[in-house]
C-alpha cells in the first residue's frame, strides 16, 4: 500500500536548502537537496550526499552568508542551521555526509522525527528487495506567500534492487518499473530529478522499516538509481569503511 510506505518514512526526511542570506525568501534558494535524520545512543545527525555539502563549501566561499536550512512542511518556517558543521564525511567510495548543528533539538517533532536506530551496524539489502525513499527535485520547488515559507513537492520513489556491491546499492529500472508518486496534487510529471540527493532508502523486513542507504544520484536517463550503503555509519555517527 502506497500510502502506508509513505507514512512509514515520510518524517525521517525534508528538503535541504541554500539560502543566500539568513532572511533569504523562496526566490533566493540557489539550491536545493534532499536531509535524512537518525538518532542513536550518542545524539541526532542530519545525513546527506558528501556532494551537497561539498557545493555548500563551495558557495559559502563564493558567498560568506549562504546558510543552509531545513523545510519543515508546507507552509512550515524553516528551521536555519546555525554552526553547521561536518561530523563525518566520504567523498569517495560512498559519498555521505553526516551533519550536525547548533539548534539540532529544535527540529519540531510533530513535522519531522528521527529515525532511531537501536541495532549497528545496518544490515544492507538483497538482489530483487524492494527499497524506497522520499526525495526533493527542485523541479518541485516553487515560492509562497512570505508567510508560508517555500512549497516543495515530494516523490515516493520504489524500487527493486539489481545489484549490491561494496560501497553502493545499485536499481536498473530496465523494463520501466520503478514507481514514482508525486505526494501532492496538481503537478506535472517530472524527468529531472536532481534535488534528491541525499534521501534515506529504507526495506521492509519483517514488517519493520529499516535504513538501507542513502540515495546519491541517478545516471542513464534516470534507468540507474545509486545508493551509499547505509552500514558504514556507526552509533556515534562516523563512516567506517
Amino acid at each position: 500500500d502506497i500510502r502506508k510506505i509513505i507514512e512509514s518514512i515520510a518524517p525521517f526526511c525534508a528538503p535541504l536548502y541554500f539560502l543566500a542570506h539568513r532572511n533569504a525568501d523562496a526566490t533566493q534558494i540557489k539550491n536545493n537537496a534532499t536531509v535524512s535524520f537518525i538518532n542513536t545512543d550518542h545524539g541526532r545527525f542530519l545525513i546527506t550526499a558528501y556532494h551537497v555539502w561539498e557545493a555548500y563549501l563551495t558557495k559559502k566561499q563564493e558567498n560568506e552568508n549562504l546558510i543552509l536550512a531545513i523545510g519543515s512542511g508546507n507552509a512550515s518556517p524553516i528551521i536555519l542551521l546555525d554552526g553547521v558543521r561536518l561530523v563525518s564525511g566520504d567523498s569517495d567510495p560512498l559519498d555521505i555526509a553526516v551533519l550536525t548543528f547548533n539548534n539540532i533539538n529544535l527540529v519540531p517533532e510533530k513535522q519531522k522525527k528521527f529515525f532511531r536506530i537501536d541495532c549497528f551496524p545496518l544490515v544492507p539489502p538483497k538482489v530483487n528487495d524492494a527499497v524506497a525513499f522520499i526525495g526533493y527535485p527542485g523541479k518541485r520547488r516553487r515560492p509562497n506567500q512570505p508567510e508560508l515559507g517555500v512549497f516543495s513537492g515530494g516523490m515516493l520513489f520504489v524500487d527493486l534492487v539489481t545489484d549490491v556491491s561494496e560501497y553502493k546499492i545499485y536499481s536498473v529500472d530496465i523494463d520501466n518499473n520503478r514507481q514514482n508518486k508525486m505526494l501532492e496534487h496538481g503537478f506535472e510529471t517530472i524527468d529531472d530529478f536532481g534535488g534528491v540527493s541525499g534521501a534515506p532508502v529504507y526495506v521492509s523486513r519483517s514488517g519493520k522499516v529499516e535504513l538501507v542507504g542513502f540515495m546519491t544520484q541517478f545516471n542513464g536517463s534516470n534507468k540507474i538509481a545509486i545508493v551509499a550503503r547505509a552500514d558504514y555509519i556507526n552509533n556515534e555517527g562516523m563512516i567506517i569503511c
